[in-house]
């Protein structure tokens, strides 16, 4: 959780330099915010494979890659999108803000996930389906 939201506040410096400085925001401080914010994406990909691999059951874990892979799939093809309509120099601040959205809003529904539904790795569960022990790991 604090791997996603550290993505975010790295990232974040890119697009508030867009909005306050406008056409002549500072290319170097874009590409440090976004190699920074790097370091905090790859920190949450290899978290979330290894949660996927503990938590998942072997039956239902390649039906939710597949799943996964087709999502990644639709948003490769509606950044290409978004690109041939933003295709200008000028339109770049648009896009970079819209990453920067989308990653906020991801960061959201991420959080909102954990708080309501995320149990920790470690839970006793009785055969009628009670929670007997929690521990938060």
């Amino acid at each position: 959780l604090i791997a996603v939201w550290l993505l975010w506040v790295f990232l974040f410096p890119a697009s508030l330099s867009v909005l306050t400085n406008g056409r002549s925001f500072s290319v170097t401080y874009m590409i440090c915010s976004v190699i920074a914010s790097r370091i905090w994406f790859s920190a949450f990909v290899l978290i979330h494979s290894q949660l996927m691999e503990e938590r998942i059951e072997d039956d239902d874990y390649e039906r939710i890659m597949d799943i996964q892979k087709a999502i990644i799939n639709f948003s490769t093809i509606a950044s290409y999108v978004m690109v041939i309509f933003y295709s200008l120099p000028e339109d770049f601040a648009i896009l970079i803000n819209i990453s920067t959205s989308s990653t906020l809003l991801g960061s959201v529904i991420y959080t909102f996930w954990c708080i309501l539904y995320d149990r920790g790795p470690y839970q006793v569960v009785d055969e009628i389906g009670q929670l007997k022990l929690y521990v938060r790991g």
